[in-house]
């Protein structure tokens, strides 16, 4: 009898040992594809002459679903995208990887948006699983004319004015990944004023919550920005994030946070 039980707690403690080992190794399975995705993100924002550009991410787990990117075109000019992914996690990772690269490649030999945008739908169509889907917003900056033009597909921008009144980039055409023909045409050019600011943002900002389920709010993360515009790009989004975080409190981050700041400056 004394035999069997020690088999038995032999056994259990192999089994044990097994769990804790596939756990260990997912985790670091895990840790890579974080180390492997930061690379993908950009390290420093370009250096343009009358403008000050900024970007960050704040993943809800090791990996996310949460893009932006300065991808450097042709004559000077910038690509500047904000994308998310439905979902966060590794699944979502992969895409965000591969909307990326195609981006990147694109954008190197045309420079109309809603061209590049439909042709990456094109390609997610028939990549995602059924009700995966992708939302960007493509810009293409131009430091010479001082003009931006966009194209969204489902994600949203703010232009904030000299006055201080903040104009809705509205969406353009509909989500990516989902209908092979979804058009995707391009929203009103821009130019920009020195003073005068783009923002994006994934909705993990807005949807950042109290444990009561208070809302933190497009319109606070207008006000924060309108207050803060005086400083440098990247500090509006420091701001941002501590105010979330402050926010938030004790609850946990559900949802990953990405933004990006395009200011205009003097020449």
């Amino acid at each position: 009898m004394k035999f069997d039980e020690t088999r038995r707690a032999r056994e259990l403690q192999n089994v044990r040992d097994s769990a804790d080992e596939r756990v260990r190794h997912a985790r670091l399975e895990l840790e890579l594809a974080r180390q492997v995705q930061n690379r993908l993100f950009p390290r420093t924002a370009p250096v343009i002459a009358g403008f000050d550009l900024a970007g960050s991410v704040l993943p809800a787990e090791e990996t996310c679903g949460d893009y932006y990117d300065f991808i450097p075109m042709p004559g000077g000019r910038i690509g500047i995208v904000l994308g998310d992914v439905s979902g966060h996690g590794l699944g979502p990772a992969l895409i965000m990887v591969e909307t990326r690269a195609c981006l990147r490649t694109l954008l190197q030999g045309l420079d109309d948006v809603q061209v590049i945008l439909q042709r990456i739908n094109q390609l997610l169509v028939h990549d995602l699983e059924t009700g995966r889907f992708v939302t960007l917003l493509l810009a293409i900056l131009d430091p010479v004319t001082r003009s931006l033009t966009y194209s969204s597909a489902g994600q949203p921008g703010y232009h904030l004015r000299s006055s201080g009144q903040v104009t809705r980039l509205e969406n353009s055409g509909m989500v990516l990944g989902l209908l092979d023909d979804a058009g995707i045409p391009p929203g009103e050019q821009i130019t920009l004023a020195p003073g005068e600011l783009i923002f994006l943002a994934t909705d993990g900002l807005q949807e950042t919550h109290t444990d009561d389920g208070s809302m933190f709010g497009m319109e606070h993360a207008q006000d924060l920005v309108r207050t803060n515009r005086h400083l440098p790009a990247h500090v509006i989004i420091d701001e941002l994030n501590a105010a979330a975080s402050r926010f938030r409190q004790d609850a946990p981050q559900e949802d990953d946070i990405t933004m990006v700041v395009i200011k205009a400056t003097e020449s």
